[in-house]
């Protein structure tokens, strides 16, 4: 019995499925591309530092930052004037885009107000800051001379009015954030101070912070609250009020939506208006 291998013949359609692949298992790979050169950008990044800020203000506000920029195309001044520009444009759309859409702020970045309606986001929102400068009275130039304290930039609380004193510790804080260097408490300085100030609540132990909320409160809520730099009940309980005339998810901390309502335009209307 003779014997003999017999080979049989694949089918060539078996093979046809993997037709595809036989490419990019047989193919050598092409060659790197050779590294492009960098390129140096004339602008660094525009300023996020402080979310949440406004190119919004008053009439004398606008004029003035347009009229103190460096004209456009001038030698020494186009870099430093586009620059600003391009900060002032990104935080302005980043603020109108919060307004529009009504975000409500998460627990940690704003606890207060979470349940905030809409509509009365958006009208906090878009009150407009109240410019300070030397030589006005206002109980918000109280609640600024303790924040800049806290920060380290003043050295005490008391008075209402803007002393010329104050003009260069405003100017020391501007200047650490990269603000315009005004001397004034104008849109970007609110911006920048709302930011810091963050949220405040029962037993924080910043105690100038404290201090100027109480001002606040005791200005538009609670006539008899005692200013001791000490978050308890008493101020708890303002705070809280204060949120509930104005239409905020009420929950006693004093956060970022809760400052704009007590220190823009209309802080001291009864309710938030919403039209």
């Amino acid at each position: 019995m003779s014997s003999h291998t017999t080979h049989e013949t694949i089918p060539a359609r078996l093979f046809e499925p993997f037709v595809p692949f036989a490419g990019m298992i047989f193919t050598r790979p092409p060659p790197p591309r050779a590294k492009e050169p960098e390129t140096t950008s004339t602008f660094s990044a525009p300023n996020t530092s402080h979310p949440g800020r406004q190119f919004r203000g008053s009439p004398r506000t606008i004029n003035h930052r347009l009229a103190s920029h460096p004209i456009a195309g001038s030698a020494n001044g186009t870099r430093g004037f586009h620059m600003k520009t391009m900060r002032r444009t990104t935080l302005g759309l980043t603020a109108t885009a919060l307004a529009l859409t009504a975000t409500t702020y998460t627990a940690t970045a704003h606890a207060d107000g979470a349940g905030t309606s809409p509509a009365i986001v958006r009208a906090i929102e878009s009150q407009q800051w109240v410019e300070l400068e030397a030589g006005d009275r206002d109980y918000r130039v109280t609640s600024v001379r303790c924040f800049l304290t806290q920060f380290g930039y003043y050295n005490h609380c008391d008075g209402d009015v803007f002393t010329q004193d104050m003009v260069q510790p405003v100017k020391r804080y501007q200047t650490a954030y990269d603000l315009p260097v005004t001397g004034r408490i104008d849109v970007e300085t609110w911006g920048a101070l709302r930011d810091r100030v963050g949220n405040t609540g029962q037993n924080d132990a910043r105690k100038n912070q404290v201090k100027g909320i109480q001002y606040a409160m005791q200005k538009l809520q609670a006539p008899t609250l005692k200013v001791d730099g000490l978050y308890g009940p008493a101020t708890v309980k303002a705070v809280t009020a204060f949120q509930k005339r104005k239409g905020i998810s009420a929950d006693g901390v004093f956060g970022p939506r809760t400052f704009r309502a007590a220190f823009a335009e209309g802080a001291e209307t009864k309710h938030t208006p919403t039209h």
